[in-house]
């Protein structure tokens, strides 16, 4: 999440936001119009977990986020189930870990809880069921505690199909100097991650993921409720441990998705696949967005929907892309069509301005627009094909020339040895060709 709306989204939610932020540690009751738990050993159609860490800049926004889905709240059929944190850090003017627009917050409590989500239409504080006070000594930056959160969710809430969602900051595979992260600010860093634990100082890296995501059961839904985690790394990181992959390639808006929509559109029809429901996260999502403008600013709103079964042949499809750029960099204009596609590509901004990661789909096109070597062309055609194929669905409101997947393209001599860590980068010619164009 992008913390640049910030002050728009308190504008926008006004008293009702400021009573949302202040009265987050009522749980233990349950709604009067809210589900129950379901007895024990009964299977829901759903069951959607939410990895909520906000011990972080977006702390004040967490409380937000579970009372829309406390809007939708549990069913006989559908649980709703979220691991939140909150926590103070040593120096909210500094890192501004909690910090909503200007001033500091301080929570009520102060540790990492688990609820079960039950209807309540009462902004003024959290009604759904305490299930478990985990106590202050959670990193929610350690991919075992998200590993550990998937298997008590899919052991006490059972159900046909399961839907992750993680909300927190998200990076992608971006370049982003982060003072707030477990490293010194004289450092420079470039961690690539989800879930920013501001008081543990550790995140979950991307080349972690596979692990954390491994449950007992294979996931049918993960969703980055984060900024820039739409890349084609981390599809192919996750490519077992679930059917589809639902997030954004650009920033997202501070206040995140918009809860109260599709979860109510899952309690409404409980049978939805799980195409269906990632591909009504996308809808909702841009949706809410265009309708809310004053949201969004000059960022676009990118959602997509990316079948994780397609990535081995995606991967096969850019591998052979960066073989044909690598074999034939002397031929017909190759090496100038990269640097216009390394510099014109539609690009997602880091924090800190970088545009290393680009919609591989319109990187491809530029590529082939610009040179006439067929045998570069044609794995450039092949290679959007593929991701066509990957791509089940997007929507957009902006950034017209995004097509569902980014991919990492360093500027210049920026190239991070650290990318050896992924498994595309295990498997792939793609880390040869990026470490070869950036001396062009």
């Amino acid at each position: 999440m992008s913390l640049k709306l910030k002050s728009a989204l308190l504008s926008l939610i006004g008293v009702m936001g400021a009573i949302v932020l202040s009265g987050c540690g009522g749980g233990g009751a349950t709604g009067s119009g809210g589900g129950t738990e379901p007895p024990k050993g009964g299977t829901a159609d759903w069951t959607v977990l939410v990895f909520l860490n906000a011990a972080n800049s977006l702390q004040g926004f967490g409380g937000f986020n579970v009372h829309q889905m406390e809007q939708a709240g549990s069913t006989s059929n559908v649980n709703i189930v979220v691991q939140w944190k909150q926590g103070v850090c040593a120096d909210c003017s500094d890192n501004e870990c909690n910090s909503v627009n200007g001033n500091c917050y301080n929570p009520d409590w102060k540790d990492t809880r688990r609820y079960y989500i039950v209807h309540n239409t009462d902004p003024t504080t959290i009604k759904s069921t305490l299930v478990q006070d985990m106590g202050p000594n959670i990193d929610m930056g350690n991919w075992q505690t998200l590993q550990n959160f998937i298997a008590w969710g899919q052991q006490n809430y059972p159900a046909n199909h399961y839907a992750l969602i993680v909300w927190d900051h998200g990076e992608g595979w971006v370049n982003v100097y982060r003072g707030l992260s477990k490293y010194p600010k004289s450092a420079i860093v470039k961690p690539r991650s989800v879930s920013l634990d501001e008081t543990t100082m550790n995140e979950i890296e991307t080349w972690q993921l596979s692990q954390a995501l491994t449950g007992s059961k294979p996931l049918d839904v993960v969703a980055f409720d984060a900024c820039l985690m739409q890349m084609t790394e981390i599809a192919y990181e996750i490519r077992n441990q679930a059917t589809y992959l639902v997030g954004s390639e650009d920033s997202t808006p501070a206040n995140g998705y918009p809860y109260m929509t599709f979860l109510s559109d899952l309690d409404a029809n409980p049978t939805m696949s799980p195409l269906q429901f990632s591909q009504d996260i996308v809808n909702q999502t841009v949706n809410y967005y265009s309708q809310n403008p004053q949201l969004v600013g000059t960022q676009g709103v990118t959602q997509s929907v990316v079948s994780l079964a397609q990535m081995t042949n995606l991967n096969a499809s850019l591998n052979s892309f960066a073989d044909a750029l690598l074999n034939n960099d002397t031929q017909a204009g190759v090496q100038q069509a990269a640097v216009k596609a390394e510099q014109n590509a539609q690009g997602y901004s880091s924090p800190n301005g970088y545009y290393e990661n680009l919609d591989m789909w319109d990187y491809a096109k530029w590529i082939k627009n610009n040179t006439t070597n067929s045998a570069v062309v044609t794995a450039a055609n092949n290679l959007q094909n593929a991701i066509g194929s990957a791509v089940l669905y997007q929507k957009l409101y902006q950034d017209p020339n995004s097509h569902g997947l980014a991919i990492y393209v360093p500027v210049p001599y920026d190239y991070d040895t650290t990318y050896s860590n992924l498994a595309l980068a295990r498997v792939n010619d793609w880390p040869k060709w990026l470490q070869f164009q950036a001396q062009l």
